[in-house]
């Protein structure tokens, strides 16, 4: 997989309209933006974001129709769909409208996913592209996250930055910040694309820290080990990756051990980690032990069984469960696959965990076709950082977050940049087969066609 000189005139998107470009540039910043509501009256946004995605959508299945490809990861995104419109059956009143969102909130992912696919074959966009107007978004909306953190440093739970508040801030940028180390890392990037990806993956980490989600810093820091063990184990020469590792572990030092006295925001971050620890116990405990305890986990397990009880099949319906009967404290199921299983039964489960077998296998293919190349790095942190999230996954909501599934577009794009490369050294060895029979004159073939 070749990724062609990015300062050149936007060759990584390939044929794609200049026009575009700006749509798809201004959809991934407006991805960030989820403190931005067009219809204020709505418990779920409909913000920029939807409205340019509403139009990626129309005009590119106008425009191709029939034609659109379907990789698999969509028509697993689209199993997820049909799984959460098919349990609305058992949906209580109360909870129908919430429903009903939910459930076109998949079909617009799923939708979006399927446009973005489009455009990467038909105009043969390098995911890099991709990565990079992530990146650069993450950086334009950085300035607006750390003045707020120091200027207003015991904000809590209300809107941080473009965020709704710092949870939502926690599990967004973690995504991002894997997409920037993995940007950074791409062979024979310009010095200020690559310094842009670091300086992305370091305000990834910032805000990752205000956020205070143990959950996030538990899948960060095995994520991060498990990288470096990775190339130690394999004894790769691969000085470029071990040294971003050391310094987002030297970033995340600093702030955890002087970063309070610029910062007092980062105090709170130094609370939180030494509370992990209570988070993998409350984890482990046993059911009677997590009862006593009366956590937020363990009351919303109660509801999850009990929902679970009543409706193993399809569950109690996508997106009602906090206004059913049996939600205890009419929150939404954190961890995504407790939330499938209650709300969609154990068909929306098994839907789900095959939506992650496809995301991982995606990856792991990227994996082995790239390992031994200048890509191998960056194919192995998707691979780890996908690991890594999953953890995350445990306890966090994903499966509606923007930056989740611009994560997933950015494997799909890798998949099919993979996939044409192996294409045209086939077509290559062919040719020059037929050459050497005499069937073809000789001729010249110049290296693997970019993504």
């Amino acid at each position: 997989m070749t990724a062609r000189n990015a300062t050149a005139d936007d060759p990584l998107w390939g044929a794609l309209p200049r026009p575009w470009i700006w749509i798809l540039s201004l959809l991934a910043l407006s991805a960030f933006l989820t403190q931005v509501k067009l219809l204020p009256g709505l418990r779920n946004n409909l913000g920029p974001f939807e409205v340019l995605g509403a139009l990626l959508i129309g005009v590119v299945f106008l425009a191709q129709g029939r034609s659109v490809p379907w990789h698999p990861l969509t028509c697993a995104a689209l199993g997820l769909l049909a799984i959460g419109a098919l349990s609305q059956v058992n949906i209580e009143y109360a909870g129908a409208e919430a429903g009903l969102v939910y459930t076109a909130i998949l079909a617009f992912f799923a939708l979006l996913l399927a446009s973005w696919d489009a455009l990467v074959v038909r105009y043969r966009i390098h995911p890099v592209a991709i990565m990079r107007i992530v990146v650069w978004s993450a950086l334009a909306v950085s300035p607006w996250i750390v003045s707020q953190t120091i200027t207003d440093p015991y904000l809590l739970t209300e809107e941080v930055g473009p965020f709704r508040n710092r949870a939502h801030m926690g599990n967004y940028m973690l995504t991002v910040f894997w997409l920037a180390f993995a940007y950074a890392q791409v062979p024979r990037l310009p010095r200020l694309e690559r310094l842009a990806g670091y300086l992305g993956a370091g305000v990834s980490l910032y805000a990752i820290a205000v956020s205070g989600r143990r959950s996030v810093y538990l899948s960060l820091f095995l994520g991060l080990f498990a990288l470096a063990a990775s190339f130690v184990v394999a004894r790769s020469r691969r000085g470029r990756v071990l040294m971003g590792i050391a310094l987002a572990l030297g970033l995340l030092f600093a702030m955890y051990r002087v970063g309070s006295r610029w910062v007092p925001k980062l105090g709170f971050f130094q609370a939180r980690v030494g509370q992990i620890d209570d988070r993998l116990r409350e984890a482990l405990a046993p059911d009677d032990e997590m009862m006593v305890q009366q956590s937020f986990a363990s009351t919303q397990l109660e509801g999850v069984k009990a929902g679970f009880s009543a409706h193993p099949l399809l569950g109690t319906g996508w997106g009602g469960f906090f206004r059913s009967q049996y939600s205890l404290d009419r929150h939404e199921i954190h961890s995504t696959p407790l939330r499938f299983l209650t709300e969609t039964g154990l068909v929306g489960l098994a839907l789900y965990v095959l939506f992650m077998a496809l995301l991982f296998r995606v990856a792991g293919r990227s994996f082995v076709v790239l390992r031994t190349g200048p890509w191998g790095p960056v194919a192995l942190t998707f691979l780890v950082a996908l690991s890594s999230m999953s953890i995350s996954y445990l306890y966090n909501r994903h499966i509606t977050e923007r930056t989740f599934w611009l994560f997933v577009i950015v494997l799909s794009a890798m998949d099919r940049a993979v996939e044409r490369d192996r294409r045209s050294q086939i077509s290559a060895v062919a040719a020059r087969a037929a050459a050497s029979r005499g069937r073809l004159a000789p001729s010249v073939h110049g290296g693997s066609v970019p993504g």
